[in-house]
């Protein structure tokens, strides 16, 4: 009986941490095998589009051929099977998902679909740093030089959770067979994602340090990377701009503005406390913005310690929206 768990993001929920230590920590007398998603060799998850175009895609051939190997390879006392990649999260297609679990259904006795969920405002601020990067985000939301995306509608197609296990994950697995988390920190088991999905699935780790990974961007650099981005500056250059200049200071949005882009969530967020449970009880975000400020963060950084670089890449009027 071989058991596989696919663990689907939800994108700024711990994956970096988690498919660190499921690539270096399996306990060694595991029954379990990791089967790596993130390599370029076995990524299966492909976008393309910008905005309302955004797309996701599976490479449904290249599954078929990761999952045959990844069991004819595996030893015989492997019991489990681990795959990770937090991308499956963009997926909106249920006839390409439900084309997925068939052929993985091939191989696999039950299929658990491990997903946590972040609340919205506090994924899609986590997320800019991936925006600047030059990740599938940035296609995805655009450039908004603001500390939260500008609302759009499209956004219900990422940040409907409840829609999105509907439409598209249980049908292709069943509702039963999907594992439900919700990302904050009174939630998880010790407060750790590894140790939450460790308990969660009965998977064990070797002993694990902390783990620093996908550390995150200061203020200062956040809205520099966010301006470039607006400038239509190369993701490459836009990483090593930002990379020069030191963390400084946090950009918030308000707490009001966290609010609004909250209630465009609302009624999903509530079917999903209807329809959805973890441990008998409804799944609830917590509703403390609290850790917003009454008003946005003010711009009063220096970029004096990159100007030369930004020189090279701005002109005079993007500049002076920089102070320089």
């Amino acid at each position: 009986m071989r058991t596989l768990f696919l663990h689907i993001g939800s994108h700024k929920t711990g994956t970096t941490s988690l498919q660190h230590a499921l690539r270096r920590y399996l306990a060694k007398d595991s029954d379990t095998t990791f089967i790596d998603l993130r390599k370029p060799s076995s990524k299966l998850v492909r976008s393309r589009g910008k905005r309302r175009a955004f797309q996701a895609q599976i490479d449904l051939e290249r599954a078929e051929t990761i999952f045959a190997d990844a069991v004819s390879l595996a030893s015989l006392n492997t019991k489990k099977f681990i795959c990770s990649d937090e991308d499956f999260f963009w997926l909106n297609d249920p006839v390409t998902v439900a084309k997925f679990a068939a052929i993985i259904e091939r191989y696999f006795t039950r299929i658990y679909i491990i997903c946590y969920l972040r609340r919205q405002d506090q994924l899609a601020f986590a997320h800019r740093k991936q925006v600047i990067e030059g990740h599938a985000a940035a296609r995805f939301y655009g450039a908004n030089v603001t500390a939260l995306p500008r609302y759009r509608p499209y956004y219900q197609r990422y940040f409907n959770y409840a829609r999105k296990l509907e439409t598209i994950w249980a049908p292709a697995f069943g509702k039963d067979n999907i594992i439900l988390r919700v990302f904050e920190r009174d939630c998880l088991m010790k407060g750790d994602i590894v140790t939450d999905f460790s308990e969660t699935t009965d998977i064990a780790f070797e002993p694990i340090g902390k783990i620093t990974t996908n550390i995150s961007m200061g203020g200062n650099q956040t809205y520099l990377g966010l301006r470039l981005l607006e400038a239509g500056v190369d993701a490459s250059q836009r990483r090593k701009i930002v990379a020069a200049l030191p963390p400084e200071g946090e950009y918030l949005p308000s707490r009001s503005e966290a609010m609004t882009f909250m209630e465009y969530f609302s009624k999903a967020n509530s079917r999903l406390a209807r329809l959805w449970e973890i441990n008998d009880q409804p799944i609830e975000f917590n509703c403390n913005f609290g850790m917003y400020p009454e008003t946005g963060s003010a711009m009063i950084w220096d970029f004096k310690p990159v100007q030369s670089k930004l020189i090279d890449v701005l002109d005079e009027e993007k500049l002076k929206k920089l102070g320089l």
